[in-house]
């Protein structure tokens, strides 16, 4: 953690006591072991608080100083638990740069006259004159100590004391929050924090105690700023609370260099907080160029490239990111410009650079001090969002473009749900095309059953000859022969196809089903188990097969040597013989029978292929059904997850509401049914889609869809199938599509549509729609009825809703008044930063103070863009570059910070 920049959660004990206590337990124990001590507990930032005596904090402060040169982090705040008048003690906490001095000062102005150490004798000055003289005169903090205990707790004095006291103070120590005694302080009305210390007076009482306190560095001013938050930056250890949460991911630097007008000659570099970060500069001082370098670095830049050509956020990006060719051009980069960024990942470092020379960007991980090189997607490995005021105003234009945020979800995955669309879509029309074949095939059995049955009236006739057992005979034999030689085809054909289908699976499946199932190992397994069955069934009906087409081959040649091979050379034998003798007898084309009769055969193996494609054509068809009801719901499926999207994210959510209404995307509907017909040219408007007409079979569509989907979930599917068939039917018999007549030239365009068009119609189904609402403080009303600012709000709302990647925000204010900035951005971020990066650009100061930002960075622009400060609010520099900079700034401040001089 010490390597954080800017604000963080640290370990703070308010309360313990050394050997200077008479009442210490372990007097011969070292400064180092007593530092060292604490040190394991975790305890970070220590206020040695002996009674009456400053006696050991110079040699803690020495031996801290050397823990630290070892690499502990320590750090001593000199202080005392002061008696003061009615024995009320008070703890007075100062600087880490004082010495026992000025806390023997502070003792002094207690007016105690006891024995150093000991609480023996109370002071001559009340607790409230012993507050007001540690906070006005000695720039220190003063906390009455554990207020209801009633020895020494303020609650004793009563009420009005307690006021005084109180009101005076910077916190209260409570050791016991439910005692009794703790009304006395509650009656006062006052909202101090009430922090926590040890009070240990042994090391076994180390680290039982301690309060969690939000500072940026271990400063007096920063423990006051803490305080003066309450519970935004103080935190008890007896309140659940996990404190210095690092994001799965989040940016650690940025590096840019020789770029028109930034990192030219020496490198700019920023380092960032892992949590909320404003940056903050006057207009041209480049705030908004940084988020560009950020995107640029990370592969982000699809994001505005893939908006329409005439897209004012794509032009204006493409001027930006582009080489300058003379002083006055747009570009800002040079042939030499290169960016860097430094991001964590799961506690490991990856430094991601962007060379214009080299026109790539490198992976490397740290790996101890070295930089490894490695490979992979950026966009993947590294996501971040990024959104700009006129990117947010954009989709609050049209809300669906929100759907692209909700299908990059991992809760969507929309890129996984779209292969395994693809491969069922290509499953569909593949058996269309079979189904087309068969269709083809099947379509000239009338023909030949007439070719057949004219073959068979001569062959009659010659067969009337007198001759005819023969003939019959001859013919009879060699159709056994010929169904035997048939079927021992069609089996073997059955084998091939059988195998070619195990051969085309899935293949290796057992290795990765189950890997995700993480958290049910017995889950796990059986998946596993029941994948590795299908696989050695596979294997098993493999061996199978080719041990029966081992057998089939052994058939044929047992064919050949078979009795009916025999009876059918005999048979052939009298046939000739027969042939002979009516050539003899003056039959003059003795010949045509044997080819009659080939041809006979010929065309009884045609009707027998097509019996067998008829067969075929009803499992195809059986199948067909069944791929397109995969299609269904594998669409279903799509629409369930961003349903699940939304429950989770949004509707838990006071001021917005996200609907998603399955397929009823009217310009996704009406554009992609005009590219399944090839006219994507606006004709036929009143014949498809005319909203404001309410006419056109696209309108009636979508309207029974929506009214269907309001009476039963999932029903709009019936609909679409029934708009598909009359479609299908128009196109052969010119019907009415979903009651709707429709005109010459688009009934043209349906029946030209030739079969893959068709096929696409079948796999068509039209986008989901999103609607958006968003609460005016009395009513929920459609996003497209609320003003600028309460579209912003409103998207700005869902961003802020959703994901766990960096989000950089550029200037999200500028359509917020302030009351919408502190109703939704300032507490959505408060809720949401402890889990998540923000770079939040902005102008308005409330962001920044009222958003408790843990790093504030503020840029200059000197010809280069410059860092002119960067630190947490506690560092006086960095608040007064608020003030100067930042319209309100003072005021912000002024009223966070109202008991504090902020610019001093």
């Amino acid at each position: 953690m010490n390597n954080i920049v800017g604000s963080r959660w640290w370990k703070f004990d308010f309360h313990a006591h050394s050997p200077a206590s008479l009442d210490y337990r372990q007097k011969d124990i070292s400064p180092r072991d007593w530092l060292l001590g604490h040190i394991e507990h975790g305890i970070e930032c220590i206020a040695v608080t002996d009674h009456n005596t400053s006696g050991w904090i110079d040699c803690l402060q020495q031996e801290a100083q050397q823990l630290r040169a070892e690499g502990h982090t320590i750090h001593l705040f000199p202080g005392v638990e002061i008696s003061t008048q009615g024995n009320v003690h008070i703890l007075a906490i100062f600087d880490p740069s004082v010495d026992a001095q000025h806390v023997a000062t502070a003792i002094g102005a207690a007016g105690y006259t006891g024995t150093y150490g000991d609480s023996d004798t109370d002071g001559s000055q009340s607790p409230e004159q012993v507050v007001k003289a540690i906070t006005e005169n000695l720039n220190g903090v003063a906390i009455p100590a554990h207020i209801e205990l009633e020895g020494s707790g303020v609650c004793k004095l009563g009420s009005k004391s307690v006021l005084r006291v109180c009101k005076a103070a910077d916190a209260v120590e409570v050791v016991f929050p439910n005692k009794p005694q703790m009304s006395t302080f509650r009656a006062t009305g006052l909202s101090l924090p009430q922090i926590i210390g040890s009070d240990s007076h042994a090391p076994n009482e180390n680290g039982r105690a301690y309060t969690w306190v939000k500072m940026s560095s271990p400063t007096i001013d920063g423990l006051k700023l803490a305080l003066l938050d309450g519970n935004t930056c103080i935190r008890r250890s007896d309140e659940e609370f996990t404190p210095n949460t690092l994001p799965s991911t989040y940016l650690k630097e940025l590096t840019v260099s020789e770029t028109k007008y930034c990192g030219r000659g020496k490198p700019f570099s920023v380092k960032l907080n892992p949590w909320l970060n404003s940056i903050v500069g006057s207009r041209g001082s480049g705030k908004s160029t940084l988020a560009e370098f950020i995107r640029i670095a990370l592969h982000k830049t699809g994001d505005i490239l893939q908006l329409d050509e005439s897209n004012e956020i794509r032009r204006n990006f493409e001027r930006f990111f582009r080489v300058a060719q003379n002083r006055n051009d747009y570009g800002v980069l040079l042939n030499n410009s290169q960016i860097q960024c430094v991001v964590a990942k799961n506690n490991i470092d990856y430094r991601i650079s962007w060379d214009q020379t080299q026109q790539q960007t490198t992976i490397h991980r740290k790996d101890n001090e070295q930089w490894v090189p490695e490979l992979g997607d950026i966009q993947t490995r590294f996501p971040v969002s990024i959104f700009s005021q006129k990117q947010i105003f954009d989709m609050a234009k049209d809300p669906n473009t929100l759907l692209a945020i909700i299908d990059n979800s991992p809760e969507v995955s929309i890129q996984a749900w779209q292969t395994h669309w693809e491969e069922l879509k290509n499953q569909f029309i593949q058996l269309r095309a079979s189904e087309l074949g068969l269709i083809n095939k099947v379509s000239s059995l009338n023909t030949i059953k007439g070719q057949l049955a004219d073959l068979n009236a001569k062959i009659a006739h010659i067969e009337a000859s007198g001759h005819a057992q023969i003939l019959q005979n001859y013919n009879n034999l060699y159709h056994q022969k010929n169904y035997v030689l048939n079927a021992l085809n069609l089996m073997n054909n059955e084998i091939t196809t059988i195998t070619n289908s195990i051969k085309t699976s899935t293949g290796q499946i057992s290795g990765s089903i189950g890997n995700d199932v993480t958290n049910d190992p017995m889950l796990a397994h059986s998946l596993q188990q029941t994948a590795r069955k299908i696989e050695d069934w596979k294997h098993s009906a493999t061996q199978e097969l080719s041990l029966i087409a081992s057998e089939l081959a052994l058939l044929g040649e047992a064919v050949e040597r078979s009795n009916l091979s025999q009876l059918c050379t005999g048979a052939y034998n009298q046939y000739s013989q027969l042939v002979t003798s009516m050539q003899q007898q003056g039959i003059k084309e003795p010949s045509e029978y044997n080819s009659l009769v080939k041809e006979r055969i010929a065309l009884n193996g045609k009707v027998e292929e097509i019996d067998s494609a008829n067969k075929q054509l009803n499992t195809i068809r059986d199948q067909i059904k069944n791929s397109y009801q995969s299609l269904i719901e594998w669409r279903k499926e799509l629409t369930k997850r961003r349903d699940a999207f939304v429950n989770q994210y949004i509707s838990p959510h006071r001021d917005l509401k996200i609907k998603i209404g399955q397929l009823q995307h009217s310009e996704h509907l009406e554009l992609s049914f005009r590219e399944l017909i090839n006219r994507v040219d606006g004709a036929f408007a009143s014949d498809l889609m005319d909203e404001d007409k309410q006419q056109g079979i696209l309108y009636a569509l979508k309207s029974i869809m929506a009214e269907a989907e309001e009476q039963q979930v999932g029903s709009s599917y019936e609909h679409l199938h029934q708009f598909k068939l009359d479609v299908f039917n128009h196109h052969t018999s010119k019907t009415n599509i979903l009651n709707c007549s429709i005109g010459k030239r688009l009934s043209s365009v349906i029946e030209q549509l030739d079969s893959s068009s068709l096929d696409r119609l079948w796999s068509w189904f039209p986008e989901d729609n999103l609607s958006v609402e968003f609460y005016d403080g009395r009513r929920f009303k459609p996003l497209s009825q609320g003003s600028a600012g309460q579209k912003a709000a409103t998207v700005l709302s869902f961003l802020l809703s959703y994901g766990d990647e960096p989000l950089i925000v550029d200037q999200p204010e500028d359509d917020l008044d302030n009351a919408l900035i502190s109703k939704l951005v300032i507490t959505k971020l408060h809720d949401i930063k402890p889990k998540r990066q923000f770079l939040i650009i902005t102008h308005n100061p409330n962001i920044v103070v009222n958003g408790d930002s843990e790093l504030v960075i503020v840029l200059e622009d000197k010809g280069n863009i410059t860092l002119a400060a960067a630190g947490g609010l506690q560092e006086l520099s960095v608040r007064q570059e608020v003030c100067e900079i930042m319209e309100g700034g003072k005021e912000a401040l002024e009223k966070r910070y109202k008991r504090m001089k902020y610019n001093s």
